[in-house]
């Protein structure tokens, strides 16, 4: 109890507690970021790949045959 109430009363226990409040929202707001990345880096290369596939190239770069 009393190592809470130093927590919530000195100057450095309300330090302590903005630099831990701050260190999980920029943990948060990285996750976020990062995942919401990964996902636009998956639609760019399936959007690229139905491309590639419409004009008739293979994943090689070689053109389908007959083409």
């Amino acid at each position: 109890m009393q190592a809470l109430q130093e927590l919530f009363s000195s100057d450095a226990g309300l330090a302590s507690l903005a630099v831990i409040a701050f260190m999980l929202s920029m943990g948060a707001f990285f996750l976020r970021y990062f995942i919401h990345h990964m996902h636009l880096d998956e639609a760019s290369e399936r959007a690229r790949q139905q491309a590639r596939a419409r004009a008739g190239v293979r994943s090689n770069g070689d053109a389908r045959p007959g083409r």
